[in-house]
């Protein structure tokens, strides 16, 4: 390894390095909301798939990249000493989400009974706007398992749209979180650890290799890879040269090919990926995480959350304005109610203190 690398620890990332994961997820989160607002008031040339891939599911793509980077990332430094378990792990992810994730939900829920109380005949999501599928979607169970394969079951609460991702990537953390633990930690196969492997892999079986998204397991895993490749590039010129040609060719391939979920796709977004960190390696310990960015990037989880169906609500809305306002007043509105969400329960922990104060 070269020497720029001595400042490099396996188990953490730099100042620099982390700003840059967040100006990745920024943008992956941009790609979403926008493009999810451009299919909806069909502006531009992005509004649908004939010039170019969506960009709501390049999104999707670089989520699922940067999600099994972080997950391997996470699961080497507290696995130091071999004494991680499934269990810890799995406690760790359900607090970690559910901070925000149920109050995600409950927002949803919010929005859509506003929608209902406006525009009744307009609301176009009564059949899984239930209490089942509310309680489905907490325990990660839309689109997933027997619906996955046999298009049955649970689907996505309300207008969460996009919350058919979430349960997906769940899933694979619990796959991947529990195949990782038990091999690394040499751990024998009990009887216990063989159903956690078997109802992961039944959960999340429907996208693997295939389902919707064309097989996000393989992003997934390349995510995960990546955390243990990037730093071997030896040549930082190499690597930014990379990183440009990588950002050349997908843009070559989006116009010829038009589709994110395909293997090419997924390969040219980790070369990036893989080269972006290297190009923002070595000596630089004393850099520092941006603030602001860290901030913004911490609040897009929330802004995927909610913002299909603000998006919605204000498409659907029966007020005297252009398609262009409500575009731009449905981005700006869903922006900065995934800050001020992301601050009262990400930051502040709302929800953790009343569930403390509870007990």
């Amino acid at each position: 390894m070269n020497s720029e690398n001595n400042c490099h620890s396996a188990y953490s990332l730099n100042g620099r390095q982390q700003t840059l994961l967040d100006i990745i997820r920024i943008v992956a989160a941009l790609f979403v909301l926008v493009g999810h607002s451009f299919s909806y008031y069909q502006l531009t040339m992005f509004k649908d798939q004939t010039y170019f891939p969506y960009l709501q599911n390049i999104g999707v793509v670089i989520f699922f990249l940067l999600s099994g980077f972080l997950m391997a990332l996470s699961l080497e430094n507290k696995n130091q000493k071999h004494e991680y378990t499934f269990l810890m792990f799995f406690k760790h992810k359900t607090i970690r989400i559910s901070r925000e994730y149920i109050p995600g939900l409950i927002l949803i829920a919010c929005i859509d009974y506003i929608s209902i109380l406006i525009n009744a005949q307009d609301y176009g999501y009564y059949k899984w706007f239930n209490i089942e599928h509310f309680i489905g979607n907490i325990f990660m169970l839309q689109s997933m398992g027997p619906y996955a394969i046999f298009s049955k079951v649970l689907i996505t609460f309300g207008s969460g749209r996009p919350l058919w991702c979430l349960s997906v990537e769940w899933w694979f953390y619990m796959l991947f979180g529990a195949a990782y633990i038990y091999i690394a930690n040499k751990k024998k196969l009990t009887l216990s650890k063989i159903l956690v492997l078997g109802v992961s892999i039944f959960m999340s079986s429907g996208y693997l290799i295939n389902g919707r998204g064309n097989g996000l397991g393989m992003v997934f895993t390349l995510g995960m890879l990546c955390y243990y490749s990037y730093y071997l590039i030896d040549n930082r010129k190499l690597s930014v040269m990379i990183c440009l040609l990588s950002v050349m060719l997908y843009t070559v391939y989006g116009v010829v090919c038009k589709e994110a979920y395909t293997i090419y796709s997924f390969i040219i977004l980790w070369i990036f990926l893989s080269a972006s960190l290297r190009c923002t390696g070595g000596n630089t310990c004393a850099l520092k995480r941006n603030k602001v960015l860290a901030f913004i990037s911490k609040s897009t989880f929330m802004l995927y959350l909610i913002h299909y169906s603000i998006i919605d609500f204000i498409y659907t809305w029966q007020i005297d304005l252009s398609i262009y306002s409500k575009f731009y007043i449905g981005i700006i509105i869903s922006l900065l109610c995934s800050f001020l969400a992301y601050y009262i329960f990400g930051e502040k922990r709302l929800l953790e203190r009343i569930i403390t104060k509870a007990r």
